[in-house]
């Protein structure tokens, strides 16, 4: 049999302070987003408990991309590189827009692929320094990054999505764990 939880006796309530009561909203999508995870409050935001965390705290260099999927390394690899070219999209056979380009660190280049993803080519000219992180797979006998998220390098700005662990939180196509992860850091900052 279920057992049924009523609430608190009265007095006994959970104290939230005023602060953490306060509505919290965000314009267009992205307070869409909010209202499909339930997130109403600032205290509904902080107990948003992320899924899992990602550990970005160690840069990688292209060099060791090669001995890491060797010895069986399955998670992400974050890198700092800069962008030596982007390729003009193209349609597969699939249907999807392929942007392909390379990315060159001190110790060497690895391709990178991104699908249905056009604008990077306008985000990420030749020169651009950015930090870039996803998983590594081989295609074609040679190693690559598919669909890696990237941090172009600010002057003055520590990176956001590099050298630490990360949480990634439960999300909708409104609003992504990244913007989730932001609002989260405005919040409590």
């Amino acid at each position: 049999m279920a057992e049924t939880v009523s609430a608190p006796p009265k007095g006994l309530e959970l104290y939230a302070p005023p602060r953490l009561q306060k509505p919290l909203s965000l314009p267009g999508k992205r307070g869409e987003g909010l209202k499909k995870l339930g997130i109403e409050s600032v205290q509904d935001l902080l107990q948003h408990y992320p899924r899992y965390h990602v550990d970005r705290t160690q840069l990688r260099t292209i060099r060791d991309l090669g001995r890491l999927l060797a010895e069986g390394h399955e998670g992400e690899v974050s890198l700092l590189a800069k962008v030596v070219k982007m390729n003009r999209p193209f349609r597969t056979r699939s249907g999807k827009v392929m942007v392909k380009g390379l990315i060159k660190d001190d110790t060497g280049s690895i391709a990178v692929t991104w699908f249905n993803q056009e604008w990077l080519i306008r985000a990420l000219p030749p020169g651009t320094e950015a930090f870039f992180y996803g998983k590594l797979t081989i295609y074609g006998g040679k190693l690559q990054m598919t669909s890696p998220r990237h941090e172009p390098v600010k002057t003055g700005k520590e990176p956001f999505n590099v050298g630490r662990i990360i949480p990634i939180y439960p999300a909708t196509a409104d609003l992504g764990s990244d913007a989730l992860r932001k609002l989260m850091w405005e919040t409590l900052g």
